[in-house]
């Protein structure tokens, strides 16, 4: 419990930290403007799968998986399938393909949300405390950090879902459905597997990550190190004046205790 109890004040520090002072400040793989243009271009009655997939793959080469794996996916009510097409610890990409309609929460993410709907339609409200809003191909809503909303999906509606924020902090909506409502701890596992995969195989953004991490930490490091040069370079420079105050001190100090006894005795 101690471990687990240090790595949940570690996540809640990095939290407040690049959510209150931005620290640190992540790069992006794509731009969400040609997310949404190429979801719009394969909106509607020519959807297919593999197309938005070779398009994408062939945007960027280095970063889709060559090839999708569509899983079934249990999350805030919702049941569909999901095929990642990129995943990373800042930002995740995939399909989502609802056979029956289907109702459920978004729930509350540390991250913004892009949902653009390739067929069927979305309908949605802010918890029903809001007028409800539907969707068409080609439409695009954009949930953001902390939002959550009450979704209705039709039957047969595919979705591009295109995510910026923690991922892993996510985990917990895509994983608690699995467990508790649906009871298969296999799919779950089959879940975290298929992320991690994504994280390691299909991207190279986890090292330039680690870099950015590392390079941020070591300038902290350099920067704290500077500082403590300087602040003892300073207290040896000055410590011979230190050492007179400290001596004028001890004598004074004195001599008022000796004369405050002498009036005493006196």
């Amino acid at each position: 419990m101690g471990y687990l109890r240090i790595l949940i004040y570690i996540i809640i520090c990095f939290v407040l930290a690049h959510y209150y002072l931005g620290i640190p400040k992540f790069t992006y793989t794509f731009k969400v403007k040609a997310i949404k243009e190429t979801a719009y271009k394969h909106s509607g009655g020519g959807y297919s799968s593999e197309s938005i997939q070779r398009d994408f793959y062939r945007q960027y080469p280095a970063y889709i998986l060559d090839g999708k794996h569509w899983i079934p996916a249990y999350t805030g009510g919702l049941h569909g399938a999901v095929a990642i097409l990129y995943a990373s610890f800042t930002e995740l990409l995939v399909l989502y393909h609802a056979e029956v309609e289907t109702t459920g929460s978004t729930g509350r993410h540390y991250m913004n949300v892009s949902v653009t709907v390739l067929t069927g339609s979305m309908s949605e409200s802010a918890h029903n405390l809001a007028p409800q809003t539907t969707l068409k191909p080609g439409e695009n809503k954009v949930f953001r950090m902390g939002e959550s909303s009450t979704v209705k999906l039709s039957q047969k509606t595919a979705l591009l879902v295109y995510c910026r924020g923690i991922v892993p902090l996510t985990m917990g909506y895509w994983l608690s459905d699995s467990i508790f409502s649906h009871h298969d701890p296999l799919l779950a596992l089959s879940t975290i597997l298929n992320y991690g995969k994504a994280v390691i195989v299909s991207n190279t953004s986890i090292w330039e990550w680690c870099k950015e991490m590392f390079t941020y930490m070591w300038k902290v490091s350099s920067d704290g190190l500077s500082y403590l040069f300087e602040s003892a370079h300073y207290s040896v420079t000055h410590l011979p004046e230190t050492i007179n105050d400290i001596g004028k001190w001890v004598y004074t100090s004195t001599l008022h205790a000796w004369n405050h006894l002498m009036e005493l005795l006196l």
